[in-house]
């Protein structure tokens, strides 16, 4: 007995709108279980501070959003 689980659990922004976890806003699914931010699309990005990414490294990395999170941008 196992689960097959869709890709919106693992890829809740498609890497077509991967710029979407650096820009301001929200992320509408809450329920995935990773967030692939698709480096090759992302990699030359700065997060904004109130972007899904900011979020996201404040929720499950406070440790290093405390030491980095000067760098994310305005």
């Amino acid at each position: 007995g196992f689960e097959v689980y869709g890709p919106e659990l693992f890829y809740p922004i498609k890497w077509q709108n991967g710029r979407e976890y650096f820009e301001p806003g929200i992320l509408e699914n809450k329920d995935a279980y990773i967030y692939h931010v698709w480096n090759h699309v992302t990699r030359n990005r700065t997060p904004n501070k109130s972007s899904p990414y900011a979020h996201l490294a404040r929720t499950f990395c406070p440790s290093t959003y405390t030491l980095y999170g000067n760098r994310f941008g305005l």
